[in-house]
């Protein structure tokens, strides 16, 4: 124990020595720590008076930077863009930063207030090019109304006309049947004088012919009178359906013209008819004379005979004359049965084209009311458009 101690003592001295040296270490160490800490604290000082002065330099940079942008204080930026919001556009916008806020603010408020101006002139002439044009819709309206009027007016015309012409047509195909008859009626009558022209020639080879024979003669040129009274009543009948024919033709104006002339011609021709009729009846109380006459004068008839063959033979003539001139007749009246009919067919197709005229009156009249109801929505809207302008305040 004793051998143990001084080791013991040189262990513990060493410690305290390793104490004593870790303790005058310490010592210099917080030294040195609080010479650094001091340093430190300075630095910060410095740093902190540096920061807040460069912090200061910056708001203010910043500050004449958003000013510069802005072109004027925040506030009063704020309110002249909420009055231009609001349609005030009458106050002068001033600024004298060219690329700020406010300049564009200025340059939008200029703007605003041309383009506004534009409308507002723009407005003004549409308004009144659709007051224009709703007058023009109105009056075609009312123009395209009448034109429906007049062509159903015209076609209701027209078919009336058509149903005349029918009426005409059936009155001139009543006459072109009458005209036939009249035709072989006069054959009838010359074939009846050429008969007679014979009887005579008989009479004029055998005058010792009985009495009888004469009277039979006379018979027979009683019956050529009936014949020429019955041409006389055809005549008489083709120039009434003449006269008819001529005032159908005028009422119907230009379109009866053509009718007109046919049956004026139809009328001279007929009453050409009752003159040679008349000459032919004549003739024929001629011939009864002479045949009287034959009867007591038997025995001098040779020349009277003769006298009387020839007039038969020209009454034969006249006869074969007018019974050429009924052919005429008849096939002039056809031809206007024919033109009657044409004339007919030609109305149908102008009322056809009337009635489709009509008809597209009628829808140029709805696209019109179309238009006129678009132009009163159209200037609707525009005195809208000059209520929405004239919320803004240019002056």
């Amino acid at each position: 124990m004793q051998d143990a101690r001084p080791a013991f003592s040189d262990w513990l001295a060493s410690i305290n020595r390793f104490i004593d040296w870790q303790e005058s270490k310490s010592q210099h160490e917080t030294g040195i720590t609080r010479a650094t800490a001091g340093s430190f604290t300075s630095l910060m000082f410095i740093l902190c008076s540096i920061g807040v002065l460069i912090g200061g330099t910056v708001a203010l940079l910043i500050n004449r930077y958003l000013l510069h942008s802005l072109g004027g204080e925040p506030r009063k930026v704020a309110a002249m863009v909420q009055r231009i919001a609001d349609g005030d556009l009458s106050a002068t916008i001033r600024s004298d930063h060219a690329e700020s806020v406010a300049a564009a603010a200025a340059d939008m408020q200029t703007k605003l207030r041309e383009m506004l101006m534009q409308i507002a002139t723009t407005g003004y002439d549409i308004g009144s090019q659709i007051k224009h044009l709703n007058e023009s819709s109105r009056s075609m309206l009312r123009t395209t109304e009448e034109q429906a009027a007049r062509s159903t007016a015209a076609a209701a015309s027209l078919e009336e006309m058509t149903q005349s012409l029918r009426e005409v047509s059936g009155i001139t195909q009543h006459a072109e049947t009458n005209s036939v008859k009249a035709a072989q009626l006069s054959a009838a009558g010359m074939e009846l004088v050429r008969s007679v022209a014979g009887e005579v020639t008989t009479v004029a080879r055998a005058v010792a012919d009985t009495s009888a024979q004469i009277t039979s003669l006379q018979r027979r040129s009683e019956e050529i009178s009936g014949i020429t009274g019955a041409i006389r009543s055809i005549a008489d009948q083709t120039n009434l359906l003449a006269l008819n024919a001529a005032i159908e033709a005028a009422r119907a104006g230009d379109n009866g013209r053509g009718f007109a002339v046919v049956a004026d011609e139809v009328r001279q021709l007929a009453q050409r008819t009752t003159e040679a009729t008349e000459e032919i009846a004549q003739m024929l109380v001629l011939i009864q004379n002479e045949t009287r006459e034959a009867v007591t004068l038997m025995q001098s008839t040779g020349a009277q005979v003769q006298h009387g063959l020839e007039l038969a033979n020209e009454a034969a003539e006249r006869l074969e004359e007018i019974h050429g001139q009924s052919q005429d007749s008849a096939r002039n009246v056809s031809q206007i049965v024919e033109l009657t009919e044409q004339q007919a067919s030609a109305i149908g197709e102008i009322a056809s084209h009337v009635e489709r005229i009509s008809l597209m009156s009628g829808e140029t009249s709805e696209a019109t009311q179309g238009n006129a109801r678009a132009t009163e929505v159209l200037e609707r809207t525009t005195r809208l458009l000059e209520q929405e302008v004239q919320r803004f305040r240019i002056d």
